[in-house]
């Protein structure tokens, strides 16, 4: 089993953490790799990382601009820009 099927499966297990520090673990040898890039933003998610999974699809993005990624980050930065003024402002 490779390292990204095994992150794959670590997150298909509900196993965030533990796909999260494989990411980074595999990331340490190949840190130019956008699709462990891009499986630590999905691990991130899991965990409601929100900055970490922002910062992973970017870096995933920048590595290969045609990287799933690209959605990913779009979804996370909608979720991040979508806010009720009523709710702070009352």
């Amino acid at each position: 089993m490779s390292v990204r099927e095994e992150i794959e499966q670590l997150l298909a297990d509900g196993r965030a953490i533990e796909a999260q520090e494989a990411a980074r673990q595999a990331l340490a040898r190949h840190p130019d790799d956008a699709t462990l890039h891009y499986l630590l933003g999905k691990a991130c998610l899991k965990t409601e990382d929100w900055r970490g999974a922002l910062n992973a699809f970017l870096e995933a993005e920048r590595i290969d601009p045609d990287s799933p990624a690209v959605q990913s980050r779009q979804m996370v930065q909608e979720i991040l820009d979508f806010y009720c003024k009523d709710y702070y402002n009352p």
